[in-house]
């Protein structure tokens, strides 16, 4: 059940407007990108451990993000 909560965060977050996308801080490099960024992310061992819900993996998301990751590859 876990799993599918995160999917749904996951797919919900992408697209609310200004929400978990633009989670960038302030002093991003605005230039262009030639490349992007992928993590491999293991939705079965979250950082807060078995008991993380939706929230705390929209957080690892962001926190992710705001350190240049561009997109993730999800593994159960």
């Amino acid at each position: 059940m876990k799993r599918r909560s995160f999917i749904a965060t996951a797919g919900a977050a992408a697209l609310a407007p200004g929400k978990l996308l633009h989670a960038r801080t302030a002093g991003a490099d605005d230039a262009p990108r030639t490349r992007k960024v992928f993590a491999h992310y293991m939705v079965a061992w979250p950082r807060d451990g078995k008991t993380a819900g939706p929230d705390q993996y929209a957080r690892e998301m962001r926190d992710a993000m705001a350190a240049g990751i561009d997109g993730f590859a999800l593994n159960c």
